[in-house]
């Protein structure tokens, strides 16, 4: 099971090490995107940015161009893309969408984009943000709380996983998503599952895969071994499974594509840009 469906279905899957594989009771259940993909889907997530409720009664930002600005210099946080494979790729699809950051630059500024020896709107937008010095943190849960801790005066904002809203109680923490962010909310992900190729126990492997995806249709199991995934923010890719109450529709909530072929056709020459300047 893994989330960096760019490198592990290109590496991986394309070239035979794994395998996919979906019990046939639940295939029929899958939603057709879903039952499309080159692996297995657990489930679908998303990487927005998240906010702080108690200084912040609405979202401070409309823009991701609003993070280059000079009110959010070191404002910003995020799990270091060089170690992440999903907030690499998020950052990434600025550059596969740069049309779009084009035209939302003279949206935000009122003048057309200079751009300071980059290719593109998408390479500068990570030029100039980059200049304003994001905080690079190891995980999720302390991006969460460094951006959710109540009693600031003036909290960061953090890129994060939308499902780390769910440690907002458990941790007491003021935190919330910025859902109409321009040009996107940010990127859907993928966790895949999938048996390598020379598994010892392969009927185990089904067997487990079977019980991750939440059971047998109809079973009194309940929700099985997807129970800990069944949160805001992470979508099931069964039809038959109810999601949790204030979810919203997984095709509604604006966010890119994780493109896959794209992403591992530009990762290192993007990475290469990303290490140069930061």
């Amino acid at each position: 099971m893994t989330g960096n469906a760019t490198q592990f279905v290109t590496e991986f899957a394309e070239t035979g090490k794994v395998y996919k594989f979906v019990p046939s009771d639940i295939q029929p259940l899958l939603y057709p995107d879903a039952a499309k993909e080159k692996l297995g889907i657990h489930h679908y997530g998303a990487k927005v940015v998240m906010y702080n409720t108690e200084v912040y009664k609405k979202p401070p930002i409309d823009s991701w161009w609003d993070l280059t600005r000079p009110e959010w210099k070191g404002k910003l946080i995020t799990v270091d893309p060089l170690k992440s494979g999903t907030e690499f790729n998020l950052f990434a699809l600025f550059v596969r969408h740069a049309d779009e950051m084009t035209k939302l630059y003279k949206e935000e500024f009122g003048e057309d984009i200079v751009l300071h020896g980059t290719e593109n709107a998408g390479y500068e937008f990570l030029l100039r943000f980059i200049q304003n010095e994001p905080v690079l943190l190891g995980g999720g849960g302390d991006v969460a709380g460094a951006v959710g801790a109540k009693g600031q005066t003036d909290p960061p904002l953090g890129v994060n996983s939308y499902s780390k809203l769910r440690t907002a109680d458990e941790n007491n923490l003021s935190l919330s998503v910025i859902a109409d962010l321009k040009p996107a909310t940010g990127i859907s992900t993928k966790s895949t599952l999938s048996i390598s190729k020379f598994a010892a126990h392969p009927n185990a492997a089904k067997l487990l895969i079977r019980w991750m995806m939440g059971g047998a249709p109809g079973s009194n199991d309940g929700l099985a071994g997807y129970e800990p995934y069944h949160t805001l923010g992470d979508w099931s890719p069964r039809k038959d499974v109810v999601e949790p109450e204030g979810q919203i529709p997984f095709k509604k909530t604006g966010l890119w594509e994780e493109d896959i072929d794209w992403l591992y056709q530009h990762q290192v020459k993007i990475r290469d840009f990303w290490i140069q300047h930061m």
